[in-house]
């Protein structure tokens, strides 16, 4: 028995580790579901043919750039619907280093795929618990 699929038409969408591997294939997805995707790797370049995508380069290692890079999006788009924390270090392929967060809290982001040791809870300076 086959589930409806879900849409995302005119969502703003963010996926960190967008160039490959499963955060590819959830931002294509997303992009064919009709939300507004933001591609963000190390390694955007793949990225940048992308219909659907906008590629974004990003160390998540460095979370002064990542909290500037989401506050940009939230700031030109109004909002963030989902938020896919795919990244991993490739030096190690487990999580980025970054502070120590909680995890989120699904009232800041109602639709929130995240990836433990990526730092997504803090870097928005207006977000409320």
């Amino acid at each position: 028995m086959s589930r409806p699929v879900q849409r995302f038409d005119g969502q703003i969408a963010i996926v960190t580790g967008a160039a490959s591997g499963i955060g590819n294939q959830i931002a294509l997805d997303l992009a064919a579901r009709g939300a507004r995707v933001f591609g963000v790797d190390v390694q955007a370049e793949p990225l940048y043919e992308v219909p659907g995508i906008t590629a974004l380069p990003c160390d998540l290692a460095d979370a002064e750039a990542y909290r500037a890079l989401l506050t940009g999006i939230e700031n030109d788009c109004g909002r963030v619907d989902v938020l896919a924390n795919v990244a991993v270090d490739l030096t190690t392929g487990g999580p980025i280093p970054g502070p120590s967060l909680p995890p989120p809290s699904r009232s800041r982001l109602p639709r929130s795929t995240a990836s433990a040791g990526v730092p997504s809870r803090s870097m928005w300076p207006g977000r409320r618990p």
